[in-house]
């Protein structure tokens, strides 16, 4: 997911003929454009969360449970802001 995040700001896709970050690993990994985009997003925020970004890199965390931990750390944040 952040090998995916990481090409996705490089911008390394587009000379490779996609419409979009979410369309190259869409591609390469044989998922949807809509999951693709999910996991983009679920890597973007995770990013920023350095334990949910650990546990994800171990495989302790599915990208579902990513894409939740990741959204109730971001509204936690929200909710103290």
């Amino acid at each position: 997911m952040f090998l995916a995040l990481r090409v996705a700001h490089s911008d390394e896709w587009k000379g490779q003929g996609h419409a979009s970050a979410a369309d190259w690993l869409a591609c390469k990994v044989g998922i949807s454009v809509a999951e693709a985009s999910r996991q983009l997003g679920t890597a973007k925020k995770a990013n920023d969360l350095p334990k949910t970004k650990d546990r994800i890199k171990k495989g302790k965390l599915s990208t579902d449970q990513a894409g939740a931990v990741s959204d109730g750390a971001r509204d936690a944040d929200a909710r103290r802001a």
